[in-house]
């Protein structure tokens, strides 16, 4: 004890707070999906691009919101970053299907993935991050059969090191690091 000092505890509250919040974020999320998806054929063209784009305001504003106001909130940070990745995703395919614009899955999925890349800097999560590397292993899927874009995958799977590093230096017994050391070594 002398040597190492105190034992660092975190209260079971803040890991609580932690996997529920993040739990509500990808649930409100789906939700929305979920909603706008059943009734989509019935609207006009200008409410779907209200519709499409209107989830990834609000959740740009609830990421501005809680770092201005909890910067120092992880349950917050985590839960508004997985909510924003989503509704990036969601905001790209909408606009993408109303306006019949063309591209292939992997596009769409590499597109997605570069957008939420900033989330992880910004706002210090980390599930964007596993969301992120999902993500490029599934582009790196969908080219399975042309193996010159495929190796692109270790180079996309290198911009979230910094962000791996950091969080085992910052806090390496945590859900957090738990969750993003799984998917990487996966």
């Amino acid at each position: 004890r002398e040597y190492y000092g105190e034992v660092k505890r975190t209260s079971r509250t803040s890991v609580v707070l932690i996997i529920c919040g993040t739990i509500g974020a990808l649930l409100i999320g789906l939700g929305i999906i979920l909603l706008l998806a059943h009734n989509w054929e019935q609207f006009s063209r200008f409410t779907r691009v209200i519709l499409s784009l209107a989830p990834l305001v609000i959740g740009q504003g609830l990421a501005f919101w809680v770092l201005w106001k909890r910067p120092q909130s992880v349950a917050f940070k985590e839960g508004t970053a997985t909510f924003l990745s989503l509704m990036v995703g969601a905001s790209i395919a909408l606009i993408s299907q109303t306006y019949n614009i063309p591209g292939d899955t992997g596009t769409f999925i590499l597109t997605w993935m570069f957008l939420i890349v900033p989330l992880v800097y910004i706002m210090q999560a980390s599930l964007p991050a596993a969301i992120y590397l999902i993500g490029v292993t599934a582009w790196s899927g969908s080219y399975w059969n042309n193996p010159a874009k495929a190796v692109l995958f270790w180079p996309l799977a290198a911009v979230i090191t910094p962000h791996f590093i950091w969080a085992l230096r910052q806090e390496i017994y945590t859900i957090r690091t738990t969750i993003i050391s799984l998917i990487m070594i996966i």
